[in-house]
């Protein structure tokens, strides 16, 4: 038997929340910010809302600059080097391969959330990816018709009750809210890989975490470039993105519809104008 290292364990779990930072960011989709023209009352009402689920944004967003930095000055660099030198075919083999190892979490919240039938393609899906998908290199089980669900703890805590909480923007780990950031900790004490013991299993566990994160960073890349060259105020979308993507998951992923702003009557179609006749060019004397 080889020795123990619970202290080694815990500080690659740690470490594991921040390499999978901005990660949330990638299911971004820059929503939009209010109309221009949009009544005064719709626009005090949006900030008030705002206010109400950002309470701590001056904290927020002082660890957002020092996110940014990071991401700068680290995390990109190592993220876009990565792309640069594996080949697609290797990046789509080594991400289907992270994904594969977090089916069990998922299965797991599958059953706490009591949807027995979720859990049970969510366990067939892992089984085929691991077997015949060569350890999930190859995502066999998508075209055999068993497609990913995934979900975590934060949703499992939602299924039960429990409220979002006050909006949460942390260095490296990207935008969350209270419950969400507590789940992400609980998931990876759910995980049952996390829990094997074998020689040489701290190489893996590093091996998963920087492969896992760099992973999450280079997916996130062109949502992060867009809203940084397109935003005027990139806090303020990224956390209206990630507000909206938690309701559409409280939602089971519908759209509110009566939650959207009224922007009056439709307006009248456009007359037709006849279509101009191009002169005709000059004939030769």
């Amino acid at each position: 038997m080889y020795e123990e290292k619970p202290l080694l364990r815990s500080t690659l779990a740690l470490t594991s929340l921040i390499a999978f930072g901005f990660a949330a960011t990638a299911q971004a989709q820059a929503p939009a910010a209010p109309l221009p023209n949009a009544p005064a009352a719709q626009t005090a009402e949006s900030d008030l809302s705002a206010a109400r689920a950002d309470p701590w944004e001056k904290l927020n967003r002082g660890m957002f600059l020092v996110g940014g930095a990071l991401d700068k000055v680290a995390i990109r660099p190592v993220s876009i080097f990565y792309k640069r030198v594996t080949p697609r075919p290797g990046r789509e083999g080594l991400h289907n391969l992270v994904t594969n190892l977090n089916q069990p979490v998922i299965f797991v919240n599958q059953v706490l959330q009591l949807k027995p039938e979720r859990a049970a393609g969510t366990l067939g899906r892992f089984a085929v990816n691991s077997t015949v998908g060569l350890a999930g290199v190859f995502d066999v089980a998508s075209g055999a018709g068993l497609p990913e669900h995934a979900t975590n703890f934060g949703q499992t805590l939602g299924r039960y009750g429990v409220g979002q909480g006050p909006y949460l923007f942390l260095p490296v780990f990207g935008p969350s809210s209270v419950r969400d950031g507590a789940g992400k900790i609980v998931d990876i004490f759910l995980d049952p890989i996390d829990w094997l013991r074998f020689r040489d299993d701290t190489y893996f566990f590093t091996a998963r975490t920087v492969l896992g994160g760099v992973d999450a960073r280079v997916a996130a890349d062109p949502v992060l470039l867009y809203v940084q060259k397109t935003a005027t105020d990139p806090y303020a979308t990224l956390r209206s993105a990630y507000l909206q993507n938690a309701q559409s998951r409280a939602n089971g992923g519908k759209l509110d519809v009566t939650s959207l702003p009224d922007f009056g009557p439709e307006p009248a179609a456009p007359q037709s104008v006849p279509e101009a006749t191009p002169p005709s060019a000059p004939q030769p004397q």
